[in-house]
This record gives structure tokens, C-alpha cells and sequence, in this order.
């Protein structure tokens, strides 16, 4: 055990960097494909235009996806960096202010706006708009797809949150060391060590 109270002999430094690193891939990739390739906004979202003069389904996918494949990208190439001992203070900071607070609150401005186009989508058919049909399932499915991306993502986080850490401190240099973990008890509260 360290002066932390980290028992070594429980944390697999390796595992936490993988997880890491896939996660940030795995948000870039689904969010690249989902812009470029399955829902590109040329016309995927031309039906909303007839429900509303604001087309909130489109933006609310736009700013999601934009914003996943930006900070999924940066995740993914400072965790890669990491990984060989290179901008591990950078990575810190991509991960608790880029992924952290900046992603989930982008997201959930994005999950904003899909709720209120599901309403306005739902109100259309309800009134029977023949754009609308079968629009709110499709929101809805999209909603679901989504939360359990997020969610999934968000446990392997949770769960490799102590070695990903682990990781980076043994990757500072010695004097950086002390020095983060001095300014971030906070964040060592947080993971519990």
C-alpha cells in the first residue's frame, strides 16, 4: 500500500488505459458514423422541417454527435499519447474538462432538445401531420440508442476509473506527482482513494 492508500496488488494500470482508450474510440467512431455516413443532414432530417419552422431534431443530433466526435477524437489521441508517457497532464485535463464537464453538458443540451422534438414530433402526429408518422418511434429508438451508449460508456468509466488513474499518476514525473495529487484531493475523493 502507498502513502494514498492504493493497494497495488488491486490495480491493473493497463486495463484502465485500454478501457480508456476504446471508450474515447468508440465515442469518436459512432459519432463520425452517425454523422457522415447513417443520418447525414442533408435530407435525413427534411420531415421535422414540415412539424416545426426550427428543425430542433436536427440540431440536437448535430450538437451531439459534433460535439462527441470532437471531444472523443481529443480523448482518444492525448489517451494514445498517454499511453507512452507523453502530455499525461494534458490527458488529465481532456479527460475531467473535455469528456468530464464539457461532454456531459453538451449532451445533455443535445438530450434537450431530442426531448422536445420527440414532443413536438409526437403533438404533430397526433394531429394527424402525414410528416409526422412514425416519427416519434423513430426519435424515441434514437433516444433509447443513445442512453445506452452513454450509459455503458459511463459504467466502463466508472468501473476502470481507479486504474485509468493509477495510470496516470505512475506516468507523471516523480515532483508533477505530488504536486497533482496535492491540488486534487478532491479528485482523489472521488475515486475513492
Amino acid at each position: 500500500m502507498n502513502e494514498n492508500g492504493i493497494l497495488f496488488d488491486e490495480i491493473d494500470p493497463l486495463s484502465g488505459q485500454i478501457s480508456f482508450t476504446l471508450v474515447a474510440f468508440a465515442t469518436a467512431f459512432s459519432a463520425g458514423l452517425d454523422l457522415f455516413r447513417y443520418r447525414p443532414a442533408a435530407s435525413y432530417y427534411d420531415d421535422f422541417d414540415d412539424i416545426n419552422d426550427i428543425n430542433y431534431w436536427k440540431y440536437a443530433n448535430q450538437l451531439g454527435s459534433y460535439s462527441a466526435l470532437t471531444i472523443g477524437s481529443a480523448a482518444f489521441v492525448f489517451q494514445i499519447l498517454s499511453i507512452f508517457g507523453i502530455a499525461v497532464e494534458l490527458n488529465l485535463l481532456v479527460w475531467m474538462w473535455g469528456f468530464g464537464a464539457a461532454g456531459m453538458s453538451l449532451a445533455m443540451a443535445s438530450n434537450a432538445l431530442r426531448y422536445y422534438a420527440y414532443d413536438l414530433a409526437w403533438v404533430a402526429q397526433e394531429d394527424s401531420n402525414a410528416s409526422a408518422a412514425g416519427m416519434p418511434a423513430e426519435i424515441r429508438a434514437e433516444m433509447v440508442e443513445i442512453s445506452a451508449m452513454e450509459t455503458s460508456m459511463g459504467l466502463t468509466i466508472w468501473l476502470e476509473s481507479r486504474n485509468w488513474w493509477a495510470a496516470q499518476m505512475m506516468a507523471l514525473p516523480e515532483d508533477k506527482r505530488d504536486e497533482y495529487m496535492m491540488k486534487n484531493e478532491d479528485m482523489l475523493a472521488l475515486f475513492n482513494f
